[in-house]
């Protein structure tokens, strides 16, 4: 065992003493982690065979990096006879691999210990292992190179944050990024951190984001829900998306301002966990917000719809006339992906806090069609832009360039991909 083995998987069971027992508490009180947990000891890999196919194997570590590889995956898996496997780190993301990627087994990646992960990679026998953005496991890494895989990173970034950590560490990563056989990077900068932290020059490719070229659904026919929630077609609709802790009480006196002025304003409410809408549902009844719940059969006009489980907010931004992505008003988090409504045709506003989505940031606002906004100054910038005037048209206008003139991505990933003739 190596130096860099054995202080990493010392890490590993330091880091399970601390965690497991905050786990096991969280899933007992709130029911947290109640599917993944007990799965990421690795027992629902032992059902599966592969037969006489190549494996493929995806992870990506949770929603945003799924959605990521998600158009990319498919059509490796369209183009070839393989045995898939797709794992991720949360259920949310869990949830949605198996939307994004159907065609797929959907799992947990096991804890990455040593007497959990390599039996399982010695048994199937990946061919090809594709990492979403960055997200590194070294004894799942290693186990993989040892049965003769090639493994690439796929849409690889590194965050400023993950930067300065990485440097100081470099040295000791050095064993962790050896395993890695090709490093398709979004941009010419990421390219540069990568070098700097140990990766050779000839193993990195820039292709650019292939979250520009995601193919998102669209809903055939919208007039059920609208009917169902009394929403008429030229009704104007804001979808508060991805919220965290904290910040369903932010966008309450933000919400109360605008129905001053537009009464008729709706808002669809989105969180990130759903699981949280016990708590977010005591919140609005103590500020007394009428709202209905995206799942209830009712017909009625409330002015807050609440939505309580996954999948539903890109249908909800099809409603919408304008759209707020979260996780960018509070500390830790870094924003989300502000593409999506935008690929809707939807004007789109953030907060500062986007750190985390520093690419998606700078594109929407250069072309245009999104729009950083602190909280403080959130209510009258809604109010304004619900005058659907020249500001909200140029907005609008905006999103129809950013996607038109940011293509090639996918393509160049998977001609890479080929190149190495797994």
């Amino acid at each position: 065992m190596t130096l860099f083995s054995c202080l990493y998987t010392i890490g590993l069971y330091i880091l399970g003493i601390v965690t497991v027992p905050k786990m096991l508490w969280s899933n007992y009180r709130y029911g947290k982690y109640s599917l993944s947990f007990s799965k990421k000891w690795g027992r629902d890999f032992k059902t599966l065979d592969k037969g006489q196919k190549k494996c493929l194997w995806v992870h990506a570590v949770s929603v945003g990096e799924i959605k990521a590889i998600a158009s990319l995956a498919n059509q490796l898996i369209d183009q070839n006879d393989y045995f898939v496997v797709v794992t991720t780190c949360t259920e949310t993301g869990w949830r949605q691999a198996q939307l994004s990627i159907p065609k797929a087994h959907h799992l947990f990646l096991p804890y990455d210990f040593p007497y959990i992960i390599r039996p399982i990679v010695k048994r199937l026998k990946p061919d090809l292992v594709l990492l979403s953005e960055t997200d590194f496991w070294y004894h799942f890494q290693n186990a993989c190179k040892k049965v003769g895989a090639k493994i690439v990173l796929v849409n690889g970034k590194i965050s400023e944050r993950s930067y300065k950590r990485y440097k100081i560490l470099k040295l000791l990563l050095k064993p962790l990024l050896n395993d890695v056989d090709k490093f398709l990077v979004q941009n010419e900068e990421y390219a540069k951190r990568f070098i700097d932290i140990g990766v050779p020059e000839n193993k990195i490719v820039v292709t650019g984001n292939i979250k520009l070229e995601a193919i998102y659904p669209k809903v055939s026919d919208l007039d059920p829900l609208r009917h169902k929630f009394c929403i008429q077609p030229d009704d104007l609709v804001v979808t508060i998306a991805s919220t965290h802790p904290t910040e369903e009480e932010l966008f309450i006196p933000v919400m109360k301002q605008v129905w001053k002025e537009q009464p008729q304003v709706r808002f669809i409410l989105v969180p990130r966990h759903p699981e949280r809408c016990p708590q977010i549902k005591r919140l609005l009844d103590g500020n007394h917000i009428e709202y209905s719940l995206w799942n209830t059969s009712i017909n009625e006009k409330k002015p807050l719809i609440l939505i309580e489980s996954m999948g539903q907010l890109l249908t909800a931004y099809q409603l919408s006339t304008l759209a707020i992505v979260a996780g960018s008003f509070c500390e830790g988090i870094g924003g989300h992906n502000v593409l999506e409504p935008i690929y809707y045709g939807v004007p789109t506003l953030f907060g500062p806090q986007m750190w985390g989505q520093k690419d998606f940031a700078h594109l929407a606002i250069s072309y245009k069609s999104g729009l950083s906004v602190p909280i403080e100054s959130m209510a009258s910038t809604l109010i304004l832009l619900l005058k659907k005037g020249p500001d909200y048209q140029t907005l609008t206008n905006g999103g129809k360039s950013l996607f038109s003139q940011n293509q090639g991505a996918v393509s160049k990933s998977l001609n890479y991909i080929k190149s190495l003739k797994i």
